[in-house]
């Protein structure tokens, strides 16, 4: 059976910029792509071909570029609450890149690997390896 491939265009206004959101869906993906002037944002939810839940959740921003997890943050809610009213979720996994992409982030990160007592004895053990 061949996959569906749906694709539905949106064009409403966040925050006064305006933003065309593209819907794609397949058998096993459900993608929002929010399109603010030369960037993209991508919401992917994905399931198993045998289920109807959405387990699985990929975030990317394109080009890549870094900015804060914490404004990403309200981005990805207006997406999920896009799609959380036509698929079902049931949250397992999710993505959102990885620490370099976002300042805040790492910077929290190194903060707390710093703070860390059981991170610092492990470091005093074993060195930096």
């Amino acid at each position: 059976m061949k996959n569906c491939i749906f694709i539905f265009l949106l064009v409403l206004s966040l925050d006064g910029v305006f933003a065309q959101i593209t819907i794609d869906t397949s058998a096993t993906e459900y993608t929002l792509r929010l399109k603010e002037g030369d960037v993209t944002r991508r919401l992917s939810f994905r399931r198993y071909k045998d289920s109807v839940t959405f387990t699985d959740i990929n975030y990317a921003v394109s080009p890549a570029y870094k900015s804060n997890l914490s404004i990403e943050v309200k981005y990805i809610k207006k997406l999920w609450d896009m799609a959380k009213d036509s698929i079902k979720i049931s949250l397992k996994y999710i993505s959102v890149g990885n620490p370099t992409e976002y300042p805040d982030v790492l910077t929290n990160q190194i903060n707390a690997f710093n703070k860390s007592s059981k991170w610092q004895a492990h470091v005093k053990k074993n060195g930096k390896k």
